[in-house]
Order: C-alpha cells, then structure tokens, then sequence
C-alpha cells in the first residue's frame, strides 16, 4: 500500500482526510496519530505508543468506524475527549466515515472542534464537500490522491461544461440534472462546484441575466448543505433544476 505523509508537526486539532481509499485514509490518519503519540516523535513504530496505536489499545486514542454516527454517539466522544488522558498529554479521535454521520451528530461536534482542547478530531470520507460546511470551516483538509481521479474529474467537467447549453429549456435543464444525479455521490459535491463555476462565467458573458445568475450561484451553495440532508441524489437533482430554471425566468 502507498504512504502518505502528513507533517505531524503542524498537525491542527481539527482535521479531515480526504480523496484516496478507505484504507490509505486510514493509514494516514494512524502515521499520523503514531507520529504525535510516539516518544521519539517520528512513529519509530517500536516505542510502547506506536505498538499500543498500532494493535487500537492506547487508552487515549480512539478509532470510530460507524456506518452513520448517530447524536448521541457524538455526544459520548464529547464528553470522553473532555476528561482527562490517561498516558498521553492528549486524546486522538478518528471518525471514519464522516460523510455518512447524520446531520445532528456533526452539529453537535461543532463546539468540541472550535475550542481549544487536549484532543486531536480526524474525520475520515471521501469527499469533504460532503460535510456540513461548519465542519469544512473548522478543520483543514488533507487529500490523498484517488485511482482513476483525472477520469473522474474530467468526465464531471465535461458534464457541468454543459450547464450553459442547459437554460434553452426547461426540459434541458431538467434532462442535464438528472444525468447528474446518476454520478457517484463522493464525486457529487464536486459537480456542484463546477457547476458554480460555469455559473461565475455566465455572470461575466451575460449582463442582462447578473441578478438571475448570481441567485443561482447563491442556489448551489445552498445545495451543497442540502446534499448531506437528502440522500436522494435524483430527488434533490430534480427539484434544484425546478428552483434553477425558476429564478432564471425571475425579473431581478
């Protein structure tokens, strides 16, 4: 398995990993994790730390691998990571499948991720757009590099490149929606950036429609909370395409 190496040292107490697999995420989250527990501070992988974080038994570091992390599940990592360490000057916590937390439990770990605390958070998923945008904007994202991720990339680019030729229609607009909805949802967030993207350009070519497309640009970002409310790719697809073509025949 390839290493990715993050610097332990100017590691936040707020973090995500992002983008790569489910085990390379992991694995940079545990160096890491290896590296700011172990008494030689650089995961020598043989001190007393490293094997205790290595074999999941250090009392103070905490891997939580749930499907959907429910509110009172946030609730208990609350109240563990405010008592005090039992060997280390600090406790780790790593959230694994982030994306997946429902939405009651990544508002109740707002307030233990903003404030100062002997605690590491790392919220493992693939996309961190993902997140609700109150977790993006207090942690710092770290992407590992994806398989095939230029394809995707490229084939979402392609896609949202289409978002112009979209408004001849209501019809078209909804067709180009729904071929959206059939994407992966990791890759999802990131369709709806490009797609403010193609937004910000039909804001410079077309004067006559600013105040439309600056609602509409306003719209996607609305979107992506939206995304981790509604797990329904093509009922969310369709009714953006509904508020789209809306605002567009509005008179602003």
């Amino acid at each position: 398995m390839k290493k990715y190496s993050i610097d332990h040292k100017t590691f936040p107490h707020s973090a995500i990993i992002d983008g790569g697999g489910k085990d390379s995420r992991k694995e940079a989250a545990f160096e890491t994790a290896s590296k700011l527990f172990c008494v030689t501070g650089v995961g020598c992988g043989t001190c007393n730390q490293c094997v205790k974080i290595k074999a999941g038994s250090h009392p103070d570091f905490f891997y939580i691998d749930e499907d959907s992390l429910k509110v009172d599940q946030a609730r208990s990592i609350i109240k563990n990571a405010y008592t005090k360490p039992s060997e280390a000057d600090f406790k780790f916590f790593i959230i694994d499948n982030a994306e997946n937390m429902r939405v009651e439990a990544q508002n109740a770990l707002l307030k233990a991720i903003e404030e100062p605390q002997n605690a590491y958070f790392v919220f493992l998923c693939e996309n961190h757009r993902a997140l609700l945008q109150t977790i993006n904007s207090r942690c710092q994202v770290f992407s590992l590099p994806s398989e095939g991720e230029n394809i995707a990339n490229k084939q979402i680019a392609d896609m949202a490149a289409s978002f112009a030729p979209a408004f001849a229609g209501e019809l078209a607009l909804t067709e180009f929606f729904v071929k959206a909805s059939e994407l992966p949802r990791n890759v999802f967030p990131d369709f709806i950036f490009m797609c403010k993207q193609e937004t910000y350009k039909l804001i410079l070519s077309q004067p006559h429609k600013r105040g439309q497309f600056l609602s509409i640009y306003d719209h996607f970002d609305k979107l992506s909370e939206e995304l981790v409310y509604n797990p329904n790719l093509f009922t969310l697809s369709l009714s953006t395409a509904a508020s789209v073509w809306e605002i567009y025949n509005k008179d602003i």
